[in-house]
């Protein structure tokens, strides 16, 4: 027998004699652990209904963190029932979102479904209405406002039906005592103008229609630990 068989002998000798361990065989702090690297949409289809074990784990003890870019639209709907019954049974609200489409976004904050957010601490969101966002934080159902800590605003926010009026009523309320909890604020997103060739070319900066000196007075400032205005940091 040559050298190299004689090693590759070995080699597999050695192998075989190592235990091999399958994923369910892992305790419950490691497979949590996995589950974290997933977004909630993926990780409710590839491992929920494979035994008793793992749905407890993702209704009870897994984190909810929702990323809405990967779910397929036909299958959205589908997705927002399974998510409200399994909230509804396990009581385990999701924790944050991100969002870049506005027919998901609202989707998943209709009526039938809005309440299981309350306990939402995160949202980020770009290519949104900015009436829609101001409706959905704003709402006296969800109360958003109270609980979020953290936000981002990216991409493009275009105007309502109000116009300018949208984007300025958000930009105030979200830097307002109303805000009870928030933490980390990002406003870096450019206003959609459809009849303005021009304004695509300057910065979300320029945009924020808010009265600076309210901005600096505001007591609610005192819970803010980040602010980002466009690319400055305060």
């Amino acid at each position: 027998m040559s050298a190299r068989k004689r090693q590759k002998t070995i080699e597999n000798k050695i192998v075989s004699t190592i235990p091999m361990t399958k994923f369910e065989q892992l305790p419950n702090e490691l497979i949590l652990m996995c589950f974290h690297y997933f977004d909630f949409y993926h990780l409710y289809e590839i491992f929920y209904y494979l035994n008793q074990r793992f749905n407890e784990l993702i209704e009870y003890q897994t984190k909810i963190h929702i990323d809405l870019s990967p779910i397929p639209s036909k299958k959205m709907l589908r997705f927002c029932f399974q998510l409200n019954q399994l909230i509804t049974a396990s009581k385990n609200y999701p924790l944050s979102i991100v969002a870049s489409d506005e027919h998901k976004f609202n989707l998943i904050f209709d009526d039938l479904f809005k309440d299981q957010f309350s306990k939402l601490k995160s949202l980020t969101l770009s290519d949104i209405n900015a009436a829609t966002i101001d409706d959905i934080i704003f709402d006296e159902t969800t109360k958003l406002y109270e609980r979020l800590e953290r936000l981002s605003l990216l991409g493009t926010i275009s105007r309502g039906d109000g116009g300018i009026v949208d984007t300025e009523r958000l930009c105030v309320g979200l830097i307002s005592s109303e805000m009870k909890s928030l933490k980390y604020l990002n406003l870096d997103f450019n206003p959609h103008e459809p009849d303005c060739e021009y304004c695509g070319r300057f910065k979300s900066f320029y945009y924020l229609y808010f009265d600076e000196s309210k901005f600096w007075r505001e007591k609610s400032l005192s819970h803010l630990e980040t602010i980002i205005i466009g690319s400055e940091l305060f």
